[in-house]
């Protein structure tokens, strides 16, 4: 049995197949391609340390032996390029995980280990879409915003948690590490779901588990910043479509459309009607309202009527057959009595 202490190995068994001309029904096929291959990020691809990975990313959680075997299949085949990462993901995550997480591509920790052991190159995942850098830039108007995909992305680091052998006495198979994934600069403990939800419902709750490692990954995901990010990006599109029409005919400067468009401007709401029209107009809402609810009413009386008149014959059956006579009941007006309890509110609108 191995002791969670010890070198902790990133299995290999996910394949990188070369081609993807294979569909299948419980595979997304969904990724957009934008590269015509390399890795995309010249910045970092230049300024590469196998040292720093091999110690803060998850490299560091190979043995000797993989991580050798690694750097011999990089030497020979080199690193991954953005339209293999692509494959790999696309081959990888089905459609029934991916919506059960509630994200278009959630791409599971152990994914995120294996590309990144095999990339020098940051990956940048959007929705259904895998950037690099480079990419980001040629399509988005980062340099416009004064700004750069790692602020806007959020990079990811995994935990490795014990197997739950090690610290519940009851499980007795499984010597399987846990992987989760979080990001970078979270300032919540790095607890797994379980002592979480144990830790809410339990006041003086003991922590089963805690990471052994935590690891960085060069996988960054779109988060709330990048929804800001593309939501400006349309904003301005929309801003030069109107403003610009705007200048060139009207003669007014770019300053005349940041006021109109901060409210400088003098507005006044232009009411449709008067305010003895607007007070007709609730008025005849507000009767609408009132005759929905009386239908409904009445509505309920016809059947209660119904439902009356069938106890009653049962019963008359009923004496009958028991060589009685029926009594005589008269029977109650469920409409009447509806129709006058609909009128009796104090808000009721006369018809």
């Amino acid at each position: 049995m191995n002791d969670p202490s010890e070198v902790i190995e990133i299995s290999a068994g996910v394949v990188v197949a070369e081609e993807t001309s294979k569909e299948t029904s419980n595979k997304s096929q969904a990724l957009t391609v934008l590269s015509d291959g390399g890795h995309g990020d010249t910045l970092y691809a230049t300024s590469y340390d196998p040292a720093v990975e091999e110690a803060q990313y998850s490299r560091s959680l190979m043995s000797p032996k993989d991580l050798e075997a690694l750097k011999a299949d990089i030497e020979n085949h080199g690193f991954m390029t953005i339209e293999q990462v692509r494959d790999l993901i696309v081959q990888n995550t089905s459609k029934e995980s991916q919506d059960a997480r509630g994200e278009t591509y959630a791409i599971d920790p152990e994914m995120m280990m294996l590309v990144d052991t095999r990339t020098n190159f940051r990956i940048f995942i959007a929705g259904d879409n895998v950037y690099t850098r480079e990419e980001l830039f040629n399509h988005y108007p980062f340099e416009d915003f004064k700004t750069t995909p790692e602020e806007v992305f959020v990079q990811q680091e995994v935990g490795v948690f014990p197997p739950k052998k090690y610290t519940d006495s009851t499980i007795k198979i499984g010597d399987e590490y846990e992987y989760v994934a979080r990001d970078v600069g979270d300032e919540e403990e790095f607890i797994m779901i379980e002592d979480l939800v144990g830790r809410a419902a339990r006041k003086n709750y003991k922590m089963k588990r805690a990471p052994i490692r935590v690891v960085k990954t060069k996988i960054f995901l779109a988060k709330d910043k990048w929804d800001d990010f593309t939501t400006m990006k349309r904003f301005v599109q929309s801003f030069q479509t109107f403003v610009g029409p705007m200048m060139l005919e009207g003669g007014g400067s770019f300053g005349d459309a940041v006021k109109a468009l901060t409210g400088r401007a003098s507005f006044k709401p232009l009411a449709i009607q008067d305010e003895a029209g607007l007070m007709l107009e609730r008025e005849r809402e507000a009767q609408a309202r009132e005759q929905i609810a009386l239908r409904a009413l009445e509505a309920k009386a016809r059947a209660l009527q119904e439902k009356e008149k069938e106890l009653q014959k049962r019963e008359e059956d009923l004496f009958r057959s028991l060589g009685l006579e029926p009594p005589s009941r008269t029977g109650k007006d469920f409409a009447a009595t509806s129709t006058a309890a609909s009128l009796d509110g104090d808000d009721c609108v006369s018809l």
